[in-house]
């Protein structure tokens, strides 16, 4: 089956972790506007903002997580529309003191997912299209928060190393 260009869609599958990362503070050895970056080595990043993971092995642990690219033909080439999605069981508090510190500092960020196998993987974010969100439902006997990630880039998932 041939797609068109404007409507590639691509889901990175056996995504066990998502780590948010400041892009101040960071290092990539290619900048975000080449466009099409298919391997990056030797990325240098500081401590994660947030990790969430659908292991026991962090403070926030999601039910579900995943992750969706879209791409678009623009004006400037090929671009690439990330989303994340996760249902947070713990760390609620966690990932809503994470949202206000995104809204009041007015940073950009890096999301690197980790898979089943180890391997890493770089949104690379496009500057000024970082958002996170998060929404929370109540009822009787329980309370559940999702959180939504979503960021524009120049290129696909990109494998990485970090140094």
């Amino acid at each position: 089956m041939n797609l068109p260009d404007k409507c590639k869609e691509f889901f990175l599958e056996g995504i066990t972790d998502a780590y948010l990362y400041p892009v101040s503070g960071s290092s990539m050895p290619l900048p975000f506007s080449l466009p099409q970056i298919l391997v990056m080595n030797n990325c240098v990043l500081p401590d994660a903002l947030l990790h969430i993971t659908i292991d026991d092995e962090a403070d926030v642990v999601a039910d579900s997580l995943s992750v969706k690219s879209t791409m678009s033909v623009k004006g400037n080439g090929k671009v690439f529309s990330f989303e994340m999605s996760a249902s947070v069981n713990d760390g609620k508090q966690i990932v809503r003191e994470t949202q206000r510190k995104i809204s009041i500092e007015d940073e950009d960020y890096y999301l690197v997912l980790k898979s089943q196998d180890g391997l890493l993987h770089l949104c690379y974010t496009l500057p000024g299209t970082f958002m996170l969100t998060t929404k929370t439902n109540f009822s009787q006997s329980d309370e559940q928060l999702s959180l939504s990630i979503s960021m524009k880039s120049m290129s696909d998932f990109i494998p990485i190393t970090i140094m």
